[in-house]
Formats: C-alpha cells, structure tokens, sequence
C-alpha cells in the first residue's frame, strides 16, 4: 500500500471495514452519522460468515444486520447473501432501513440498487 496516497489508503481501510464503513456512509434517522455500541462493533468485526441473533429489544440488531447487508452489497459486486427471520415482521423492519439509507445516500443507491428490470440504476 506504500503506491497508494493517503486518501487512497484511507478509502482502502474505510472499505476492509464495516465499521468505518457504516460510519462513513450511513445516517441514523435524525440525519447525524451513524454510531455503533460496543457490542454492535464486536458484531459487525466478526469474521463469521454466518451469524445469528438471538438478542431481545432495543440492542441494535436491525442497525448491525442492515449495515452488514449494505457493506456486503457495496464492496461484493455481483454477490448474493441471505438474511433469515422466523417471521416476515422481522425482515420488514430491515427492509425499511436498508431502504431508508439507501433513499439517503444516492451513492449507495447507484452502487447497491437494482431496477425491477435487474439493472443498475
């Protein structure tokens, strides 16, 4: 990385990470940047392919799971990935914020998003 500027080193680390990532390119519904709990950051660091929930209320799930889902999108072009719940209300609440941040960010929206057709907007 040593042929590589500054800025292009801090894109490069801002893209290897989730975190950086989310904080980088995501908004919390009031409009500010995006934060994550401790425990949302061990979350979202996990080098685990398959991850499972089994949290209660109010610990930011759906914030860690979308973040994840939109990182995946953003840096795996052409992947698929597959997020599962045992009821359609579960997937719901994370379609609304994949939707909202994605509404929110037309750089995701351009780099993530896909027409009825299949095609790149």
């Amino acid at each position: 990385m040593a042929w590589m500027s500054a800025r292009e080193r801090k894109l490069a680390r801002t893209l290897a990470d989730p975190v950086l990532w989310g904080q980088a390119y995501l908004r919390n519904r009031d409009g500010g940047q995006r934060t994550y709990w401790p425990h949302q950051v061990e979350d979202l660091l996990s080098p685990d392919r398959n991850i499972i929930h089994l949290d209660g209320r109010d610990v930011g799930k759906s914030v860690c799971i979308s973040t994840d889902a939109l990182h995946f999108a953003f840096t795996n072009r052409g992947a698929q990935g597959l997020i599962a719940a045992p009821h359609q209300g579960h997937l719901d609440t994370l379609i609304e914020e994949i939707e909202f941040q994605l509404d929110a960010n037309p750089d995701l929206m351009v780099s993530v998003a896909l027409t009825k057709y299949a095609q790149r907007i």
